[in-house]
Order: C-alpha cells, then structure tokens, then sequence
C-alpha cells in the first residue's frame, strides 16, 4: 500500500478516533447554535427526572485512591480518494492500559487527578496490511512517557487537563497520542445537577477540539439502573463536524478542507460514585468528505469509519 493511504489512514484514525480535546492547532474558531465554544464547559440540561427514588450524582473518589483502567479500540476504515481505489480495510485493535490516581479532593467537590499511561499493544488482524500494525506498535515504548493530569467537577464536568507529549518527538505520532489520551480526559459522563431516577434523561452539549478539528457533540443519556453506590446509563451520541480547514503532521505542508461530516454512536456504561474508571462500551460511524490542498493541487476525498472502544477496570 503507498505510503502516503498508510498516512492518510492514520491522520484520519487521529481524527475519528476519539471524543476528547487534542493539543489546540492554530485553526480558527467556529461556532454552532446551541452548543458551548470549544474549551468551554460541557452544557447539561435535564430532560426528566426519572421514577422514585431518586439519587443525586456525584463522583466521590478518596483522595490518594489509586486504580488502573484498560481500554480497547477497534476501528474500520472505507476511504475513497479520486483517482485511486483505497479498499476498506480494519485498523490495529490498539489495547491500552493506563494508571488512574487521585491527587486531591477540594471542599467544593472538585476532583484532580493524574493519568499515567503504562503500556499498549497492537493487535494485527487477519489480512491487515503489516505497515499499519508496525507503525501502530512503534508507539509502544513512546506511550509510557506520556502522563496527565484532570480536574473536574463532582459532577464530571471536566474543567482543566492536560497531557504532556513533549518526549514525543514525531509529530504525527505526538497527534496520535494525544487523539487517544484524550478519550481518558473526558471519560467521567456530566452528571445533572438534580437528582435522577431509573427512566431519568439528560442531556450533555460539548464543543471540543480532537486532532486540530472542532467537533460538536450531542449526548443523551438515560438511566437504566441507579443506587447510593452507582449507576447504570445507556447512551446515544450524535456528532457534528462543520466546514473548516485544518492542518494535520500526517500529511505534512497540505492543508485538510473539511466541507462536511458527523456521526452517530450508542453504548452503555456502568459507573461507582467512588471509582473513575467506568465500565463501559460504545459502537458508532462517522463520515466525512473533504478536500486535501497540497502544492496547490487538491484531492477529494471521503471516509467512513466504524469504531467500537470499551473501557474497565484493570485487575493486576
């Protein structure tokens, strides 16, 4: 496969693979009605309060707790480039692991704590072109230099973090982890302020940025099973993806013109109120088509993605 689908592929991985913010590009800001800027805190409204009896949500880890998280993305990938066939074809089952521990507990509520990365692994598949299973696992002994800090509320609603890459020095490869640290930084779900019920339905507006594009996510959240240790919630995601343009170090002096995309996603998570690793699990697809600007020369281009990430306590 040349080199430059192999790349291509990548970025687009960096870019579909995660919900969270990635390290800011310098891409201008745009905005869409209704949702919060990017950077902003996430807008949680409550739709229904659910059945008696009701529970107020909030996060309550001990400070100095200590847990380490597992987690598994598997992704396929069906692009179409003018002029050239790209069959669709399956990415690495990339499984990481990561160390979880809380720093400090405010009187407010407020939670900070670090995240530590302690390994991955990248699992070839069957018929899986061996370029993208050797790139992927190059990352291997990277990712344990990559370490992170998250405040956020009592009610999950992230307010601070960052993730240091600065040991990372291909650029590509510092976008990729970013782009999958990132899913650890927002992985606590906003909780209403009001107490819920079983049947009880909210809804969660973000603005983020991930791989240098802006992103408007729409989650809605309703309760399956609920008690004083924890809940149970499924939830159905819908993304939005605006015209912009922006940059990407897989392709490097090109320019990536989004004209259009969005994406759908459901899953289901189980959450202690005294834990921050959840158990959860989501299925979704995103689509995009855009136009890649290099040398003044430019390449249609649109993608298809199905991802499939699960996330759970690590026992050692």
């Amino acid at each position: 496969m040349p080199k430059i689908i192999v790349t291509s592929l990548l970025a687009v991985a960096c870019l579909t693979g995660s919900l969270g913010a990635a390290p800011p590009q310098q891409t201008p800001a745009v905005s869409m009605p209704g949702y919060p800027a990017v950077g902003s805190p996430s807008a949680v409204t409550l739709v229904s309060p659910g059945s008696e009896p009701r529970t107020r949500l909030r996060y309550k880890p001990a400070a100095g707790s200590k847990e380490s998280m597992a987690m598994s993305m598997t992704m396929g990938i069906n692009m179409v480039m003018e002029g050239m066939s790209v069959p669709a074809m399956d990415m690495p089952v990339m499984k990481l692991t990561a160390d979880i521990a809380v720093s400090g507990v405010a009187p407010n509520g407020d939670v900070t704590y670090d995240v530590a990365f302690t390994g991955m692994t990248a699992e070839a598949l069957p018929g899986m072109d061996p370029q993208l299973a050797a790139m992927a696992q190059g990352t291997a002994d990277t990712i344990k230099a990559l370490k992170g800090s998250v405040t956020m509320t009592d009610r999950g609603i992230n307010k601070s973090s960052s993730m240091n890459a600065d040991q990372v020095a291909d650029p590509l490869l510092k976008q990729m982890l970013s782009s999958m640290s990132s899913s650890l930084e927002s992985m606590s779900m906003p909780f209403p302020e009001e107490a819920v019920g079983v049947g009880g339905k909210w809804e969660v507006r973000q603005a983020i940025k991930n791989a240098g594009a802006q992103i408007f996510q729409r989650i809605q959240v309703e309760v399956v099973s609920v008690d004083a240790q924890g809940i149970t919630i499924k939830t159905n995601v819908e993304q939005t993806i605006p015209q912009q343009s922006m940059s990407n170090p897989a392709l490097p002096g090109a320019t990536m013109n989004i004209e259009k995309g969005g994406g759908m996603s459901a899953g289901s998570t189980t959450m202690r109120f005294n834990s921050l690793v959840p158990t959860s699990e989501s299925t979704g697809s995103t689509a995009m088509a855009m136009a890649i600007d290099m040398g003044g020369q430019t390449q249609k281009m649109s993608v298809e993605t199905k991802l499939k990430v699960s996330i759970a306590p690590q026992k050692k």
